[in-house]
């Protein structure tokens, strides 16, 4: 299945925060498709938070980089339709830094203004966890950090190192990792268990 890696600049830490800028990046089993990314400025829109910290924070980057953001700008609508498209018709698994970050503040451009989410809520998948929990490669960062599709294709890199030493060393895809994952489980171990209101009804299972 296509994976799609994205990453947002935001003008606030919250999960209605105003977006700046959308990037993502498409990578498979086989590699990262540089040569096939998405990015897209996002024009000043109303209804979403603006932080001032954040601002603050932003101030504090290079001029150059501020400046690139108000180039080419699209409205927050046209941004999210752009962004379906070219995630076309076929079905996807989504990963972010985080997913609960991320994700949640696209996903609530998306139902705040009335376009369709264009992946399924359980497609959804967390490149933090996998990095922090899996640090089975080094992190290499963009040139150009803070430029949404170059955090995403630093990100996808990183993941696809991931992903090739799980699949070598533990014998699971993290791309298809639900079923690989439940199926190395429920072959090698005893599963417990125990019900939160009731310690005295315990369920057991083993292969």
């Amino acid at each position: 299945m296509k994976q799609i890696m994205i990453d947002l600049e935001t003008l606030s830490l919250r999960s209605d925060a105003m977006i700046l800028q959308i990037g993502a990046v498409a990578l498979d089993a086989l590699g990262v498709y540089e040569q096939d990314t998405f990015l897209c400025n996002v024009s000043a829109h109303a209804g979403f938070d603006v932080s001032t910290e954040t601002l603050k924070w932003w101030q504090e980057r290079p001029e150059e980089l501020r400046m690139s953001l108000y180039m080419n700008q699209h409205h927050i609508t046209d941004a999210l339709e752009n962004f379906n498209k070219w995630c076309g018709n076929e079905p996807f698994h989504i990963w972010a830094k985080s997913a609960g970050f991320d994700l949640a503040v696209l996903r609530f451009a998306y139902m705040k203004m009335g376009v369709p989410i264009p992946w399924h809520y359980r497609a959804e998948r967390c490149y933090r966890t996998a990095a922090a929990t899996l640090p089975f490669a080094t992190f290499v960062p963009p040139a150009v950090a803070h430029r949404a599709d170059n955090d995403a294709i630093a990100q996808a890199r990183h993941l696809l190192e991931i992903r090739d030493v799980v699949l070598d060393v533990f014998g699971f895809d993290l791309f298809n990792c639900t079923e690989d994952i439940q199926n190395a489980f429920t072959a090698r171990h005893t599963v417990t268990v125990i019900h939160p209101d009731n310690p005295d009804r315990v369920h057991s299972s083993e292969s």
